[in-house]
């Protein structure tokens, strides 16, 4: 199922929810500017870890070529953001005319 927009709107947190989880940090030691190896300490295993969490939640893949430049948190939210699918049903435009009706 494709995420609404408001569920668009909460990547940034719900990316940080998963990346702490998949990687047994505290969110409050994760921000959006934390680079995985060197802020994080993370290795390979966890970034395995980190982009199955968030594929199962989003759906969005991370391949070999992406995941070696996703090397902060923002990066990732980025790629999320970039490539979730949007249930088309919530577009709407910024004067809240359904875009379906064009």
């Amino acid at each position: 199922m494709c995420p609404s927009n408001t569920e668009v709107a909460a990547i940034p947190e719900r990316a940080i929810e998963l990346i702490a989880s998949a990687l047994s940090l505290d969110e409050s030691d994760i921000r959006e500017e934390s680079h995985f190896m060197d802020d994080l300490g993370t290795d390979e295993m966890d970034m395995m870890r980190v982009f199955s969490a968030l594929e199962d939640e989003y759906g969005v893949e991370v391949s070999d070529d992406e995941a070696e430049v996703l090397e902060t948190v923002e990066d990732v939210i980025n790629h999320i953001q970039d490539n979730v699918q949007v249930d088309d049903e919530e577009l709407v435009t910024l004067d809240g005319v359904d875009d379906m009706d064009d």
